[in-house]
């Protein structure tokens, strides 16, 4: 073989060895485990101290620990009846778990997450459904999803030294029987409506709580001063008003209204809003992002939108193959994990500026619902509420992915990109003749093939990150596109 050749040969495998990386990069989200736990796993947490996954069992009354270094059920904790939320607070190493049983009040179980034991139960609301940490004070805050239902306050700033209003002495008896409870629980009422969600604003030093009027009338998000646990301020937003996040930047809550399709953005620094983004097809979940980017799971439409932290417009949306019913963020490698409820599917996709969309979709077990991320080993861990499992994903590939080289002669260039699914998107070049066009799919899988330079058009079929190459049989000239 000739110098020459040689160096064509070297430099074809060069450029193909760039397009394999890409791939294998973005097609690095995958299934790495399914454990069994207890029937109707509905809410996960992770623990970062102790390193563990918790798993409500909806159908058991039970919560499973899971190693996450071995992928193991290490324990399964009784519980209440129907426990669904779960909340963990790292100051006092404890797991909330709220329990929901039917036509009667709930009830709240603590956990010593080191221990993997119950150590104290106290009676709350009826439907107990959303936990909140508040970390100014370490106090939990309990929805109570009940007409007029009331706000459970449970802790206070000296949980560890004297918990109010708590037994916490360690016993094997609690469970349904609710020995080691109390009832001395003060709450916060909801005059009329029904709350639905809560969050802590770390910026505001605030709890926020979103609620639903009864009919068409326009949902409340209603504000608490942990101090004092009174309410200081309540904002209108739109009708049945549900999911919240916060922008502790930008000091902004964000509110999904799924009566009246919008978003509602408020101001947490006066506790005014500041507009009401149009986001059709029922906005469900709502997830702020630490790189300032919001993104809005629209359910019927099975879209997510996007937008800028600071802006008061979606920015643009980009398609899924399910019904978005929640959403998480790895930050280690910057991509957003949403949960397909009605497709048994959660979608991988790529949050960067400029290449929002979905990267890979995953088959997880049916009724995806809670998720959690493990950012020290890269994992999301999904729980099926319609079976009896849940799906470890791992993403182990850092973000952001590699681009091929700056300095290279020879490019290709995708116009638009990103493209449209069934829209024509052409291929540019620079430095090379092309007589072979080839497309990967984010998985590696060979999803186009084009010869001569007139046919370097491709018609996508479908949303996502797709890898190009250009070949004119010795140089090869790679590239990416997205497709919304």
């Amino acid at each position: 073989m000739n110098r020459t050749a040689r160096a064509g040969c070297g430099r074809v495998l060069g450029g193909l060895a760039v397009l394999m990386a890409l791939a294998a990069t973005a097609g690095a989200q995958r299934v790495m485990a399914t454990k069994t736990v207890g029937r109707g796993p509905t809410a996960v947490l992770y623990d970062s101290i102790n390193h563990k996954v918790f798993v409500s069992n909806h159908g058991s009354g039970t919560v499973s620990v899971i190693d996450p270094n071995s992928n193991v059920v290490i324990a399964t904790i009784r519980v209440g009846e129907k426990p669904n939320a779960m909340c963990w607070s790292p100051t006092s190493n404890k797991v909330f778990v709220a329990c929901a049983p039917i036509e009667c009040n709930g009830w709240v179980y603590v956990i010593d997450a080191a221990a993997n034991r119950v150590v104290g139960s106290m009676m709350v609301g009826m439907n107990p459904a959303a936990l909140a940490w508040c970390k100014s004070r370490n106090k939990v805050y309990c929805v109570n999803q009940w007409p007029g239902g009331p706000i459970s306050v449970i802790g206070g700033a000296d949980w560890d030294d004297a918990p109010p209003r708590l037994n916490l002495t360690p016993t094997a008896s609690v469970g349904p029987s609710h020995a080691n409870f109390s009832t001395d629980v003060p709450v916060i009422p909801i005059p009329g409506q029904t709350p639905n969600a809560i969050v802590y604003n770390p910026t505001s030093d605030r709890i926020y709580v979103s609620s639903a009027a009864q009919g068409p009338s326009a949902g409340t998000v209603w504000v608490i001063n942990p101090l004092n646990d009174n309410i200081v301020g309540s904002v209108a937003c739109g009708a049945s008003s549900w999911e919240l996040a916060v922008n502790p930047v930008g000091n902004r809550v964000y509110c999904s209204n799924r009566g009246s399709n919008t978003v509602s953005v408020i101001n947490c620094a006066n506790n005014q809003r500041l507009a009401n983004l149009a986001t059709p097809g029922e906005p469900h979940p709502v997830c702020w992002i630490p790189t300032n980017k919001l993104f809005v799971g629209e359910y019927w439409n099975r879209t997510v939108s996007f937008l800028h932290g600071e802006s008061l417009r979606v920015r643009n949306r980009f398609p899924i193959p399910g019904c978005a019913g929640t959403m998480v963020y790895l930050p280690g490698t910057e991509k957003l994990f949403v949960a397909n409820y009605l497709s048994g599917k959660v979608s991988a996709c790529d949050a960067r500026d400029g290449h929002e969309g979905v990267i890979v979709d995953l088959a997880v077990g049916s009724g995806p619902l809670g998720m959690a991320v493990n950012p020290d080993l890269k994992r999301v861990y999904v729980a099926n509420s319609w079976d009896s499992t849940v799906t470890v994903i791992s993403d182990e590939m850092a973000a952001p992915l590699p681009e091929p080289a700056a300095n290279r002669s020879y490019r290709v260039s995708p116009r638009p990109n990103p493209g449209r699914v069934n829209s024509e998107v052409r291929f540019g070049f620079e430095g090379i003749e092309p007589s072979r066009l080839e497309v990967r799919d984010a998985a590696g899988r060979l999803v186009h093939v084009a010869f001569g330079e007139a046919d370097l058009v491709w018609r996508p079929g479908r949303a996502g990150v797709y890898f190009c190459s250009l070949s004119d049989g010795n140089r090869v000239a790679v590239g990416r596109v997205t497709v919304r």
